[in-house]
């Protein structure tokens, strides 16, 4: 069959938008990118590189979208997007002296927005050289030990562990019992179906155990940035 390229793809989109209107309340240049992800998707399957090109859920616990449209920073901690206006943010008096090139949207699985921005800036300057040496080795009773004798310690949030155990546990449970409940009523009731998404109590735990994940995973990168740094 023939292959429709890149460029083919691209000038589909304006029969799809007529088609399915609600295409034109998002980014144009996202779709560009979908189609550019895609063609590059089916040439590493065309190549044997890598497997078939799979379509995104809409029931993922993360969604998230690329355009390349202009972004500005309009103000302190405030930038506009395209379709979206403008959006609270922080740290942008880091992307004053760049061009954005990118931008990406994500949705994560504990219910918060976070923006991505790809930027093009002049690459600072090299720290001074110091001519010293020291030799790490990483260990399991301490996260590293330095050869001057420093020992550093393995990142430790216990409560937060606990806390995401025991909603983990609460998640599994309460979506068994809404799987079987559903079971039970769309075999008892043929003229009306539910769903495993009606149920919103496995639902909340969800979010709440991937609250505490994000905690613990957001504390452990913010230790090991400090150390590396230092």
């Amino acid at each position: 069959s023939h292959f429709v390229n890149e460029y083919g793809m691209n000038y589909l989109l304006k029969q799809l938008k007529q088609e399915y209107p609600y295409l034109k309340d998002s980014d144009a240049t996202s779709f560009l990118v979908v189609n550019h992800n895609l063609v590059q998707a089916f040439k590493m399957l065309f190549k044997h590189r890598g497997g078939y090109p799979r379509f995104k859920s809409r029931h993922a616990a993360k969604q998230s979208y690329t355009g390349r449209s202009v972004c500005t920073v309009i103000a302190k901690r405030r930038m506009k997007l395209p379709k979206l206006g403008s959006i609270r943010t922080s740290k942008t008096s880091q992307a004053v002296n760049g061009k954005i090139k990118r931008y990406t949207v994500s949705y994560g699985p504990t219910g918060r927005y976070y923006l991505s921005l790809q930027v093009e800036t002049v690459a600072p300057e090299a720290l001074p050289k110091t001519g010293k040496t020291v030799g790490l080795d990483v260990g399991i009773a301490d996260l590293a030990i330095s050869s001057d004798g420093e020992k550093f310690g393995t990142f430790n949030a216990k409560w937060l562990e606990k806390q995401a155990t025991k909603w983990q546990s609460k998640y599994s449970h309460r979506k068994y019992q809404a799987t079987v409940a559903v079971r039970q009523w769309n075999h008892n009731h043929k003229d009306v179906k539910m769903d495993l998404n009606d149920y919103r109590n496995w639902q909340r735990a969800q979010k709440q155990k991937a609250r505490y994940q994000q905690r613990i995973a957001n504390q452990r990168q913010d230790y090991l940035h400090k150390l590396t740094t230092a």
